[in-house]
């Protein structure tokens, strides 16, 4: 999910982006420098403007983005970042490099957001449709303060068909990227099954319906799934769920533990 690209495929010049997405844990009060490499990969030279905005991760936060003005989303980066050039131009099949200044405010806490796009100057209309057809780049910044909190909770579990469902809630600062991964333990204590967990991407204060499909080959009999979110940095949520199935397509709930 890291670039983030709009493009004509029958244009000759073309912008990449080389980072794609930018990691960092800084200190409140700290002053962080860095760079991006943007590259030409036209035969043609190519005029380019460098400009931010801030992103929100929309429900059912699968990934899917909304961009809007900078400064406008309650965790914008914007405030903090200065960037250069803002503008250039690139002759064909050549590269350049973007400088960003992050000066991180001494009350800053949690996670703060945003991308820099690099967009062609002067694109022509399609003349056929008439509508412009827009060429740029994204790179998704993610900076979160080295006092950041990590939590989460999983509740509302239940079994619905042939399936477990649950809500997943951020109750953290910054946004979640869960690696969701699960097991099914028999009565002896033989997986019987295993697997991921769709990809989320859950703002604070956020909240994303899960969804376990039972495997149509077990037997009746008395089975505990093993959930497990990893929010990285260290920081896990583990669930267990007691469960029987009491026919070919009937299960039941028994017990949920920490």
């Amino acid at each position: 999910m890291g670039v983030v690209l709009m493009h004509d495929p029958t244009a000759s010049a073309q912008v990449f982006l080389e980072q794609g997405k930018v990691n960092l844990t800084v200190q409140p009060g700290e002053t962080v420098t860095g760079e991006i490499t943007i590259n030409n990969t036209g035969n043609k030279e190519l005029g380019v403007k460098m400009y931010w905005e801030d992103f929100v991760y929309q429900p059912p936060f699968d990934g899917n983005k909304k961009f809007m003005p900078a400064g406008t989303a309650p965790s914008s980066l914007s405030r903090w970042v200065q960037f250069s050039p803002r503008n250039a131009v690139l002759p064909s099949f050549a590269k350049k490099k973007i400088g960003y200044t992050i000066q991180v405010p001494a009350d800053a806490k949690g996670g703060y957001y945003g991308v820099l796009f690099i967009e062609p100057e002067n694109e022509d209309l399609n003349s056929d449709k008439g509508v412009k057809i827009i060429t740029r780049v994204g790179c998704l910044f993610f900076v979160e303060t080295d006092d950041k909190i990590k939590q989460a909770s999983l509740d509302d579990i239940a079994i619905s068909g042939s399936q477990l469902t649950g809500k997943f809630t951020n109750k953290g600062n910054v946004i979640l990227l869960p690696q969701s991964t699960y097991y099914v333990m028999d009565r002896e204590s033989i997986i019987a099954d295993r697997g991921e967990l769709k990809a989320q991407y859950i703002p604070p204060s956020e909240s994303s319906d899960i969804d376990v499909p039972f495997n149509d080959s077990f037997l009746p009999g008395d089975y505990t799934l093993v959930l497990t979110f990893d929010l990285q940095d260290g920081d896990v949520v583990v669930k267990e769920v007691d469960f029987t199935k009491n026919s070919d397509s009937d299960f039941s709930l028994k017990t949920v533990r920490d």
